[in-house]
């Protein structure tokens, strides 16, 4: 996960974790390209704002040698044209940080990972 906020980073870690889920952190773009380059994850999830480049940027940065990685793009400004922007950079997901946002998190990421949990 791509993310600054520390509080939010861990909130998602809690949220997340009664599904076994490992998380690692980066916390600017510089970071989290490190990382990608030096390991391959199941998914990102990519938030918009960091402190040294923007997420749509770091998304076209990631595309540009890692195709296929599914990336959830979130963020706290529901805006429209960031998510047409992300999509067509090759977001696998969009999701505003809003009501349930951890809920739809988690829901994304199985889906994403292809482990959907069957409705009850």
């Amino acid at each position: 996960m791509v993310e600054d906020n520390q509080d939010h980073l861990d909130l998602c870690k809690e949220f997340l974790s009664s599904d076994d889920f490992f998380l690692d952190a980066a916390k600017d773009g510089r970071e989290a390209m490190s990382k990608v380059h030096s390991m391959k994850y199941d998914i990102i999830v990519l938030d918009y704002r960091l402190p040294d480049v923007t997420g749509a940027d770091l998304l076209r940065q990631i595309r540009a040698f890692d195709k296929t990685t599914p990336i959830i793009f979130v963020t706290a400004m529901d805006d429209p044209d960031i998510s047409f922007q992300v999509m067509q950079y090759g977001a696998s997901d969009y999701i505003p940080k809003t009501f349930q946002y951890y809920e739809r998190l988690r829901e994304r990421i199985l889906e994403n990972l292809g482990r959907a949990k069957p409705e009850e």
